[in-house]
């Protein structure tokens, strides 16, 4: 799966070779960046590839469970890699993903968004239709579109040299080594391939789709026209070598004398991994239909027979996109007829030669063979409205579809936990999650999408991601713990049903589209300085959690003390005290817990806007200051009492932090409850310390050292000198003499100094007192 749907190795070198090339090398999609865009995106990937080394392998990460846990039931856990490990970061991604946080009503639901939206970016880039769910933040990430721009890019190249492949290796110019790819070996490619530069060449229509599909979303995003020109190599651009693929994969096997006609063919060998393609190679014969034949399917599996519906149908939206893009720009009129023609020709015969009795066929040959069955990998049948191809109530898809989902479709299988459909390239028992994506995608009816959006969710082995496939019989069988696809196409149907279906999943029956706030911000695509910004949010200080006591704890034990623990949450992260044994109903816990505090995402994009030349801070969504914590300012404190099997809930308070955060600290009791009833009391001392300047402070003025004269009631003045200061009245009408000079704060109105101050301050110059904390409240202006 991983080297056959598209060239993409790794972030950090696609971004480097996309700069080591020309505008005369990339072929029909192609680039040229400026120089200081070049430097800065470069420094991206070195800075990555240097990190990375000291990273964790992610595919060993995802199989451990990582804190802290959602607060539903199914205590998903936080699976991303720390902001340093990650490939690449996108200030409008994490808005996105604090958007629909704070907005879906399930918190387990929200976890599993949280981990597997960003899952691409976090961890690798290598299929094109992994950034379909970035599309619409294209207009507001700079860097982000860059970057998918430099893919365009890089893909463009190897698509006009090698179009019937679909996994490249690094290129040269990224410094980096070749990888050995075992399933290649001792399998014979025509037209030939050099294996310094092909990872593997198995032949799928859907890797060429799926390059358009980038390519025109890019536009769609961006209104970006610089990428389309009309360089080539070898005097063929990749979209030349697209129509080449076409023309020769629609022919017949045989001519009118039965000579036998191959274009490709990819045999392996003795010894080889990979299983031979029938027919040295050529794979089944096929006839004429107008249909475009492929010899593997989207999971690397052989095709059954050559024309593989749902990838002819990608390749019909595709192609009608591609024409539109260039009637839209006014660019190779040429190209868009063709696009168009080739589009309507295919679209044509999918419903000519595929559909029987309102069925689709999964696969034909022309001369009358079908395949009626389903692969979970997209393009499938189920993904037909996904992919754009017809209305998910079209008859014949409705019919189709009831069909896939039942035990008719030869891998469909239903079990206790899960039902879906698999596929060759496991077992006919292990559906893959995708399917059910893909069938969530095919209905409008509420109750379908919930029962497969909760097959999914109860089905990811406590690791809160989306796995490859799960086996009917054991939940704990499955494979892959991590598997990017799926985990992209997850989370772009999430995104779609809070737009299309929010009463299902939104705490507000409100649509929301991701980018819905890029007018907001206002960003100017082309401005180079955008590149230079720091879009990591900023730590703001550390908040300080003093579990003391409580009193008053229910008892949920019938016989004996309980042992209770309270857990704190704060912007998602959970931290707990320890379990007080037989702390029964007043326990005593007198434990800390500290929690870093970010600046909000709202702030990191206006304070990377405030430059010249750039938009002005995004106005507050609630009409509160401009700078806000990230997460908000509400802390949780739930209370349990352990248990081995499950703890008990004893109660729960929210706490808001807007005191601690103002003054700098605060101690009180915290009322808990559960179910709307008392259940005790929790003792907090909370101290937050400010990461932002202290104020400035005037020193009090000292005396000189050689005055020998004491400024207090009573003076006292050695034989021969006069006092520095005049007696003074007092309000009684008594003459006391010289009163001391009291320095009054400003911020203080009045109020007498701080004793301590001015402890510390008579002792500076012995180094005492040099080094006393202090806690100053974040500033919410």
């Amino acid at each position: 799966m991983d080297a056959s749907s598209s060239g993409l190795r790794a972030l950090a070198f696609v971004i480097k070779v996309s700069l080591a090339l020309t505008g005369e090398q990339l072929g029909i999609f192609s680039m040229w960046f400026g120089l200081k865009k070049c430097f800065s995106v470069f420094g991206i990937a070195l800075a990555v590839s240097e990190v990375k080394a000291q990273c964790p392998d992610y595919t060993s990460y995802s199989r451990v469970p990582h804190p802290p846990f959602s607060e539903g039931r199914l205590a998903l856990p936080f699976m991303r890699p720390s902001p340093q490990c990650r490939t690449f970061n996108s200030s409008a991604v994490e808005r996105v993903i604090e958007d629909m946080k704070s907005q879906l009503k399930d918190p387990d639901l929200a976890r599993l968004f949280e981990n597997t939206f960003p899952n691409t970016l976090d961890t690798t880039v290598r299929y094109f239709n992994k950034f379909a769910h970035y599309h619409s933040l294209l207009g507001a990430d700079p860097d982000l579109a860059e970057l998918v721009k430099a893919v365009i890019n890089n893909e463009a190249r190897y698509v006009a040299q090698f179009p019937y492949c679909g996994a490249f290796q690094p290129p040269p110019e990224s410094g980096l080594p070749t990888s050995r790819n075992e399933w290649a070996e001792n399998v014979i490619v025509n037209p030939p391939v050099d294996p310094k530069i092909v990872f593997e060449c198995k032949y799928e229509i859907d890797s060429l789709c799926g390059f358009l599909k980038l390519s025109r979303a890019y536009y769609a995003a961006t209104g970006d026209t610089s990428f389309i020109n009309t360089h080539s190599i070898a005097g063929k651009t990749a979209v030349d070598q697209i129509f080449r693929v076409i023309h020769e994969q629609s022919q017949p096997s045989f001519d009118e004398n039965f000579n036998f006609i191959s274009y490709f063919n990819w045999t392996g060998s003795r010894g080889s991994l990979s299983p031979r393609v029938n027919n040295r190679g050529n794979n089944e014969p096929k006839a004429y239909t107008g249909l475009v034949g492929t010899s593997h399917r989207p999971s690397d599996d052989l095709t059954v027979f050559a024309f593989l519906t749902p990838a002819n149908a990608m390749l019909s939206v595709e192609l009608g996109h591609l024409a539109d893009v260039l009637d839209q720009v006014g660019e190779l009129k040429n190209v868009s007829s063709k696009a168009r023609e080739w589009s309507a020709r295919i679209k044509e015969a999918i419903w000519q030669t595929t559909v029987q009795e309102n069925i689709f066929a999964y696969e034909t040959n022309g001369f009358g063979g079908r395949y009626i069955m389903d692969d979970a990998n997209v393009p499938s049948l189920l993904s037909l409205p996904y992919l754009g191809f017809l209305e998910k109530d079209d008859e014949a898809y409705v019919a189709t579809r009831k069909l896939l989902l039942s035990s008719r479709n030869p891998y469909f299988a239903a079990g206790k936990n899960i039902s879906g459909v698999g596929g060759p390239h496991i077992t006919p028992w292990h559906p893959w999650p995708m399917s059910l994506v893909s069938s969530i995608y095919g209905t409008d009816d509420d109750t379908e999408i919930l029962n497969a959006l909760y097959m999914i969710a109860n089905n990811t082995n406590g690791l809160g991601l989306i796995h490859e496939s799960q086996s009917i019989y054991n939940g704990s069988d499955y494979t892959r713990s991590w598997f990017a696809w799926a985990n992209s196409y997850f989370a772009e149907m999430i995104l779609d049903l809070a737009e299309r279906k929010p009463h299902l999943i939104l705490k507000e029956n409100r649509a929301y589209k991701p980018g819905q706030w890029i007018h907001n911000i206002q960003l100017s695509f082309h401005l180079s300085t955008f590149f230079t910004m720091s879009l990591t949010p900023r730590e703001i200080g550390t908040l300080i959690v003093v579990v003391l006591k409580a009193n008053h704890l229910p008892n949920k034990r019938h016989i004996g003390k309980q042992d209770p623990y309270c857990v704190v949450t704060v912007n998602g992260e959970k931290r707990r005290t320890k379990a007080i044994k037989r702390g029964g109903q007043h326990p005593e816990w007198d434990e800390e817990i500290r929690f870093t505090l970010f600046e909000d995402t709202d702030d990191v994009l206006a304070r990377t806007a405030r430059k010249d030349g750039s938009p002005p801070p995004l106005p507050p969504k609630d009409g509160s200051p401009v700078k806000r914590v990230k997460g908000g300012k509400l802390m949780k404190l739930a209370c349990y009492a352990d248990d081995s099997r499950e703890p008990d809930l004893i109660g729960e308070a929210d706490v808001d932090l807007t005191e601690v955060l103002t003054k700098g600290e605060t101690d009180e009791w915290f009322t808990l409850t559960n179910k709307d009833k008392f259940a005790g009391k929790v003792y907090l001392e909370l101290t937050f310390w400010s990461n932002e300047p202290a104020p400035e402070k005037k020193v009090t003025p000292k005396p000189a050292k050689n005055n020998k004269q004491y400024g207090g009631p009573g003076m006292f003045v050695p034989s021969g000198e006069k006092p520095r200061h005049p007696p003074r009245s007092t309000s009684l009408g008594g003459s006391y003499g010289p009163q001391p000079d009291l320095y009054v704060a400003p911020y203080e109105h009045h109020a007498q100094q701080n004793p301590v101050d001015n402890l510390a301050q008579d002792f500076s110059e012995f180094n005492v007192g040099q080094q006393r904390r202090e806690s100053f409240p974040v500033s919410l202006s």
